[in-house]
């Protein structure tokens, strides 16, 4: 993903626009919270061989806030690097030019996540948190839609899920089709069989296309 279109993608997915504090470093964005005012991602271009990566220039990359215990494993997965100038326990640097958009998107939200304002005790829908895919603002979602519970969830099917969070959230996309179908099939959203990702793009290509409502 061009970082251009990552900046207009978080624009217009959670409501706030790049800030640039550093006159020494006068392209790299953060990101914040509007309500805490929290960092959930910075970009920067970064020297190719600081990264380990070949050729000369600079590469975009994004740093985003991470599970420490799933820091290891995502660090196997491809243009994900540990943390660059940042805590490699709880936080990762993808590389824009070799991450799937999807995962990318998909990583950026649990980020979103794990820095975001505290609810109350009690608030987030019990469970849901627990499925695969699943973070407390996806969770918000899926409850205000009638989808509250692991249950209800798998009951309602993720395609009916998302009819109904596009419905309430115009914003939703492709990569929360795909953490639903996870969730409710048990797997990580990039584990479903490419047969399943095709229909479920269809599915989504359909709001698009205007044959639903």
């Amino acid at each position: 993903m061009r970082q251009e279109m990552l900046t207009e993608w978080i624009a217009q997915t959670y409501n706030t626009d790049p800030e640039f504090p550093w006159e020494s470093s006068p392209e790299s964005m953060v990101f914040r919270h509007r309500e805490n005012g929290k960092w959930f991602a910075l970009a920067m271009a970064v020297p190719r061989e600081k990264l380990g990566l070949p050729g000369g220039g600079r590469a975009w990359v994004l740093n985003v806030k991470v599970d420490p215990l799933e820091a290891g494993s995502l660090r196997g997965e491809p243009g994900v690097l540990p943390a660059y100038h940042m805590n490699k326990e709880h936080w990762a640097t993808l590389v824009l030019e070799q991450v799937d958009g999807d995962r990318l998107k998909l990583l950026l939200d649990g980020s979103f996540q794990l820095t975001g304002p505290k609810g109350k005790k009690g608030k987030n829908p019990p469970g849901l948190t627990s499925m695969k895919n699943i973070g407390k603002e996806l969770a918000r979602k899926l409850a205000s839609v009638g989808a509250g519970t692991p249950q209800a969830l798998r009951e309602m099917g993720a395609k009916e899920a998302f009819a109904r969070m596009r419905a309430a959230y115009p914003k939703v996309c492709l990569v929360h089709l795909y953490a639903l179908e996870g969730a409710v099939e048990g797997v990580e959203y990039n584990a479903l069989p490419q047969e399943v990702k095709a229909d479920l793009k269809a599915f989504n290509d359909s709001f698009k296309e205007g044959r639903r409502a």
